[in-house]
């Protein structure tokens, strides 16, 4: 009998442990996102800052992930920075006053379609950022921002690019007036989410009402795609299909 009872005392202990390392793993550290892009596609070009806030100060160590494609050029806060073979791992270290951090970066980015298989879209890619016919813009996150794991958080996205292209990411838009040449616009999402991914083309724009309801359709021009075949197809081809996806959703 107590050799049951001990081996029940230790089962209890473990399952205890595990919960508590789980509940560990699963600590929520972020809390907002605000970022500030300029986007270059002929030049395959990103140069970015995020400030990110948190929660509460850290007690533990943070880790985000930013691709190696990118140069992290300045971290506010002490940290420790570790490569795999496609990401930095940048670790923001605890402190009792470390309530958000500002982490710059840029460089090119440019993981063409064609070095890929052909039955691959861009939801495979590890971002493309070309003003190529026939290419475009796919970012998704840690590549465009540092990404942490098991954090629900708010954005905010301030993107200045061409103004012959469009831009599209989760959030409500505001346009901002900007230099002549060039786009600024704002996303901020209205509730939180883990990631955001963030695409852009030379699509066209149409506006839609559907039983009562304001749409944002993007479509793909028919002579020019703005982006690859297989995008076109998960899209619904060039030209205005908004009818015809609102009715399908």
């Amino acid at each position: 009998m107590k050799k049951l009872l001990l081996i029940v005392v230790v089962v209890l202990m473990t399952i205890s442990c595990v919960k508590t390392a789980k509940k560990e793993k699963m600590t929520q550290h972020i809390s907002k996102h605000n970022i500030t892009l300029e986007i270059s596609p002929d030049k395959n070009f990103i140069k970015g800052t995020d400030n990110i806030f948190f929660n509460s100060a850290l007690e533990d160590t943070l880790e985000l992930y930013l691709i190696k494609d990118l140069k992290v050029v300045s971290v506010n806060s002490n940290h420790v920075i570790e490569d795999d073979s496609l990401y930095h791992s940048i670790k923001i270290l605890p402190g009792e006053n470390i309530s958000s951090v500002t982490i710059a970066y840029e460089g090119t980015l440019n993981y063409s379609p064609n070095e890929r298989a052909l039955n691959e879209t861009h939801s495979s890619s590890l971002g493309i950022i070309s003003d190529k016919e026939g290419e475009g813009i796919y970012l998704p996150a840690g590549s465009f921002y540092p990404y942490g794991e098991n954090d629900m958080a708010d954005f905010k996205v301030d993107i200045t690019f061409p103004e012959h292209l469009e831009m599209i990411t989760s959030g409500k838009l505001e346009e901002i007036e900007a230099a002549k040449g060039y786009k600024e616009y704002l996303f901020t999402t209205e509730l939180t989410v883990d990631n955001i991914t963030l695409i852009g083309g030379r699509y066209t724009v149409t506006d839609s009402l559907y039983n009562g309801v304001n749409f944002s359709v993007l479509s793909l021009p028919k002579s020019k795609t703005g982006m690859p075949a297989a995008m076109m197809k998960r899209m619904g081809g060039g030209g205005d299909s908004s009818e015809k996806y609102l009715k399908a959703s």
